[in-house]
C-alpha cells in the first residue's frame, strides 16, 4: 500500500481536501483492485471521522473524500490491509476551527483577602468547537465579572486576547463574602 494522494493541512472537523488516496499492489507491482484498505492515525492524537475503510477500484486506489480529524496538532495516517504492507503517509498538520466558546484554563484563588490582589489570577482560553486553543487569537476582548455575592470585583476587567489566551493579573474583591 502506499500513499497516492497525501494528506493536506485542515483545520480541526473540516474534510481533509483533496481527497486522500492509497494504491493497493501485489508483490510484482501490480495494480491490485478489490483490496479492503482501512486507514487510521499513526501518530498525533484525535479522532479520524469519516470513511476508514474503502476497497480499491480498477486501477488499486481507495479514495478516501470525507476524512476529518478533530484535535489540533501535526499527524500522519497508516493505511493498513490484512497482509499487504502497510503505508504511511506525510505529515500534515490540523489547526484549530473557528473560535467557539470561552473556557476557564486557571481558576482565581479559592480563597483571599478582601481588596487584595488574588495570588492566583483567572486565565480563560478561547477554544474551537473542539476544545483546541484558538492560538491565532489576538484580538477578542474579554470582560469578567462577579457572577453571586456582593461588592465590586476591582482590577482590570476587560483584555484582550493574545495567543489565545486572556491573562488577568490584578483582580481583587473589597468585600469579605463568596464570590
Amino acid at each position: 500500500l502506499a500513499f497516492v494522494g497525501q494528506p493536506t493541512d485542515a483545520a480541526a472537523g473540516a474534510v481533509v481536501s483533496p481527497a486522500v488516496t492509497v494504491q493497493a499492489r501485489d508483490s510484482f507491482g501490480n495494480l491490485a483492485p478489490g483490496v479492503p484498505v482501512s486507514i487510521s492515525l499513526s501518530t498525533g492524537s484525535g479522532s479520524l471521522g469519516g470513511t476508514t475503510a474503502r476497497t480499491s477500484d480498477a486501477n488499486g486506489v481507495a479514495t478516501f473524500a470525507d476524512l476529518s480529524i478533530n484535535l489540533a496538532g501535526t499527524k500522519k495516517l497508516m493505511a493498513a490491509s490484512g497482509v499487504l504492507t502497510t503505508g504511511e503517509s506525510d505529515a500534515f498538520t490540523i489547526t484549530p476551527a473557528a473560535a467557539y466558546h470561552l473556557a476557564l484554563q486557571t481558576q482565581p484563588s479559592a480563597t483571599a483577602t478582601a481588596g487584595t490582589v488574588f495570588v492566583q489570577q483567572p486565565v480563560i482560553r478561547i477554544e474551537d468547537q473542539f476544545g483546541n486553543l484558538v492560538s491565532s487569537d489576538n484580538s477578542t476582548p474579554v470582560g469578567v465579572t462577579r457572577n453571586t455575592g456582593s461588592g465590586i470585583l476591582q482590577g482590570t476587567t476587560n483584555l484582550v486576547a493574545v495567543g489565545g489566551l486572556v491573562a488577568f493579573t490584578n483582580l481583587a474583591h473589597n468585600v469579605a463574602t463568596t464570590i
